[in-house]
């Protein structure tokens, strides 16, 4: 393959939220007895990876409420909101725990609204929390054939629009330690929100 061929499809690649190299193995990190309950309400973030659904994208939220009209039980409602520029952006969707029976932060998130089928594997998962004041959610996929390529997202969430670095930095450091370098981070302008006043 041409050099120049290979080095452009990873920067591609890499702009995309698709990283080399395969997942680290983070599944024991997920928080177990998730209360979802606790979890309900505004959260928003502070720090993100880079992802091509959120370029240029600020006062990024996301409020968590029980959809009570499902008619598969169990699920929440997720009304994620951004800003792009001046224009206000809503998408609503629907999550529900991966594995109900494992009772952990392992959820499956889809923006698909009529999607009330058998959830699909975790594409949402908690990896901290105390609640109160943050969670870090992860998600990797290895894609990789030719080459070992990742997807990869993961996002710093907030009870505020602010997040002390008592917080931020212990959620670094975990990142760091599933090979996410503290650099990496986008941090989220959470100023200037017309959705906000």
């Amino acid at each position: 393959m041409n050099w120049f061929l290979l080095v452009s499809l990873v920067v591609l690649s890499l702009a995309s939220g698709q990283h080399v190299g395969l997942c680290p193995d983070y599944e024991d990190q997920i928080v177990t007895n998730f209360d979802v309950n606790a979890y309900l309400g505004q959260w928003y973030e502070i720090y993100r990876l880079p992802a091509p659904f959120e370029v240029d994208a600020k006062c990024v939220n996301a409020d968590y409420s029980f959809d009570f009209d499902s008619p598969i039980g169990s699920v929440l409602k997720v009304n994620n909101t951004d800003q792009v520029f001046t224009r206000v952006r809503s998408s609503i969707g629907l999550a529900v725990q991966a594995d109900p029976a494992a009772d952990n932060g392992a959820l499956y998130v889809t923006f698909n609204s009529s999607y009330y089928g058998e959830p699909g594997a975790p594409n949402y998962n908690v990896l901290n929390t105390d609640y109160e004041h943050y969670s870090l959610v992860y998600y990797c996929e290895s894609v990789g054939s030719v080459i070992d390529v990742k997807i990869q997202f993961a996002w710093i969430l907030s009870r505020k629009t602010t997040l002390d670095q008592v917080y931020v930095q212990p959620l670094f450091a975990q990142m760091e330690a599933l090979g996410v370098s503290r650099n990496a981070w986008h941090k989220t302008d959470q100023t200037g929100c017309v959705q906000y006043q």
